[in-house]
């Protein structure tokens, strides 16, 4: 039986939130004492090395959007990403020609900044449906992280 890759505790390469304090900082409202107080800086942020618990990030980004006082804070940053610098897209949409290469492509790049959720891609005939399945939400609704994937996805 193969080992599974998969590690046992959902994580999240915290760099990914990047683009969201990126939003913010774009807004005017500096990030750092922001970081600050949940006991990060932005030299944290930076390391590519550093994993945290979903449930953390979920938490970092509700927080986000509340320090923002924009109640569409996720899907705000979504829309502002930049899928040719965001790493679990930059490589799929920089070597794909058609929306199912670069689905499948980021779904192949994704697990190496997340081992937290799995996407899915069903095709029936002449229908595709895409989806991301979380494997826990640590008990909260984690909508501004829903919102902002929901807007990356359609960008």
């Amino acid at each position: 039986m193969a080992k599974s890759s998969r590690t046992p505790l959902p994580l999240i390469r915290l760099n990914l939130v990047q683009p969201l304090l990126d939003y913010l900082d774009a807004q005017g409202m500096n990030s750092a004492p922001f970081l600050a107080k949940m006991s990060l800086t932005l030299a944290d942020i930076a390391n590519l090395d550093l994993f945290v618990p979903a449930a953390k990030m979920y938490q970092l980004v509700e927080n986000l959007a509340a320090y923002s006082g924009d109640p569409y804070f996720g899907v705000h940053a979504g829309e502002k990403l930049d899928p040719f610098q965001w790493s679990p897209l930059k490589s799929a949409v920089q070597t794909s020609k058609t929306v199912g290469i670069t689905l499948l492509r980021f779904m192949e790049d994704a697990p190496l900044d997340e081992s937290s959720v799995d996407f899915v891609l069903t095709v029936k005939g002449r229908r595709a449906s895409f989806r991301e399945q979380r494997f826990t939400d640590g008990g909260m609704v984690p909508r501004h992280n829903d919102g902002f994937t929901v807007a990356y996805l359609l960008t």
